[in-house]
């Protein structure tokens, strides 16, 4: 495994460590905050006053003399150092000094006994009960009880620094060692757990590499795992439509060699007449005809490159504002010679200025290809006339071409947008593509097309509605 690279494996089993390893340093935290939060002072001057209280009941100074008594507190003091040194070796495994001393006086500060250990050097003022001090660099906690009847003062100092060395201790010692002799194991069993759990997607992934590139049905994986089946889903999805792309793909291959085959077979019976042909007129004849289906084919292609450009899924247009009223006018200029040769009045009605944003090849073929057809399928001497029309409100423009000729049944207005389709009967002489280029383009340019009845309810009438400003370019 390459660690420079970004690995699934690795994010998996460092995240869990990195858990575990969280969770051990908030608990030692949690412990250490908890401990901190308590009085810790007032644990130990509750334990200092019972102890105090049952030595003085012990030392009678009516009953027993000075030196009986030390006898007593030297033996009661080796017991109480004897079980806090049990009970230290038992924590920590090795011996500490001594945290604990003891100091008993008359009340006329006459020295009764006095531990080795008692280093604290108090005030000539006893003050009762519990007090904070240092003595020799170091942090005590003192507790002190005059019994007035039994003439007695009870000093008892408890090092308050060894509760933190405990702490830390016992965190060291029942935390932090079992970590990082567990931490290993951990790892170890983490990376084979992943690497288990990462089995269903190496499986899923050899099953893709073994199929043939033109195999597009569906992914069938043997087992379905929650965190698999999403995968699996949306690569059977994508396999769908790439089926649907192909399929449709080639059957526009298969109709635009179809629809090229007549051209072309037109060209070479012209070119074949043209050679054989032995008088002028002949061949003035043959030529034009040749010249003729040079120009359908030319026309074909054109409209085939065009097609397979705005099909293109990411195809983006380019956008530049133009004005609608003056393209539609200019449009109609260059057709004005094949009206005007079958006498058709073409008018135009729209206000005198309309900004829009357009990707102008593609809509010059779209414009084109629709007055094309409205003076083609309309009879001489009819009419066409186009409108532009603001729609107040939502900002749109409609651009409307409406002729008088035979129109489209209702029934089949749906189809002649699909590529190839021709009404049947038809005398005049087309791709089928026109229709389809116009449903295209429009929806490049977030719009759509729509027919109805034309002129007199008895032509086509092809309405584009389309944004004024297109604010973020449509994607096909």
């Amino acid at each position: 495994m390459n660690f420079l690279e970004p690995s699934m494996l690795r994010r998996m089993v460092t995240g869990q460590l990195v858990t575990v390893v969280l969770f051990c340093v908030v608990t030692a935290l949690n412990l250490l905050w908890q401990f901190k939060k308590q009085d810790t002072g007032s644990v130990l001057d509750k334990d200092s006053r019972i102890l105090a209280q049952a030595l003085v009941k012990i030392l009678d100074p009516g009953v027993s003399t000075p030196a009986q008594m030390r006898e007593k507190l030297t033996t009661i003091h080796a017991l109480l150092d004897e079980t806090l040194q049990i009970k230290k070796l038992e924590m920590k495994g090795e011996h500490l000094r001594e945290e604990f001393g003891l100091h008993i006086k008359t009340l006329d500060r006459l020295d009764i006994y006095r531990s080795p250990s008692y280093t604290v050097q108090p005030s000539d003022v006893v003050t009762p009960g519990p007090q904070n001090l240092r003595s020799q660099g170091r942090a005590w906690r003192l507790f002190t009880l005059v019994d007035d009847q039994q003439g007695l003062t009870v000093q008892m100092a408890q090092n308050i620094e060894s509760i933190d060395e405990e702490l830390s201790d016992l965190i060291q010692k029942f935390i932090v060692t079992p970590l990082l002799w567990f931490l290993p194991f951990a790892a170890l069993v983490t990376y084979h757990a992943s690497v288990r759990g990462l089995q269903p997607l190496r499986a899923l992934a050899k099953s893709i590499s073994l199929r043939s590139p033109n195999d597009m049905s569906p992914i069938n994986h043997q087992k379905s795992y929650a965190e698999t089946q999403p995968i699996v889903n949306e690569i059977n999805s994508l396999l769908l439509k790439l089926e649907t792309t192909l399929e449709r793909e080639r059957h526009f291959l298969a109709d635009a060699a179809h629809e090229l085959r007549t051209p072309l077979a037109v060209i070479q019976a012209q070119a074949y007449v043209l050679k054989q042909a032995n008088d002028i007129d002949a061949k003035a004849v043959a030529a034009d005809e040749l010249n003729a289906g040079i120009d359908r084919a030319a026309a074909l292609i054109q409209k085939l490159l065009l097609t397979a450009k705005v099909s293109v899924e990411n195809y983006i247009p380019h956008l530049e504002t133009v004005d609608l009223c003056g393209f539609v006018q200019e449009r109609m200029a260059s057709m004005s010679v094949l009206a005007a040769y079958k006498d058709i009045d073409m008018e135009l009605e729209a206000p005198h200025s309309c900004k829009v944003q357009l990707d102008r090849e593609t809509f010059i073929s779209a414009v084109d290809n629709i007055l094309d057809n409205a003076i083609r399928y309309t009879p001489a001497g009819g009419r066409i006339r186009v409108s532009v029309e603001l729609v107040q409100g939502i900002d749109n423009v409609v651009l409307r071409i409406a002729d008088s000729g035979m129109g489209i049944p209702p029934e089949l207005q749906e189809r002649v947008f699909e590529r190839f389709f021709r009404i049947a009967g038809s005398e005049q002489q087309g791709s089928g593509l026109g229709l389809a280029i116009v449903k295209k383009v429009l929806a490049l340019h977030g719009g759509d097309v729509a027919l109805s009845p034309g002129l007199d309810q008895r032509g086509l009438s092809v309405s584009l509605t389309m944004p004024l400003q297109i604010v973020k370019p449509f994607i096909a």
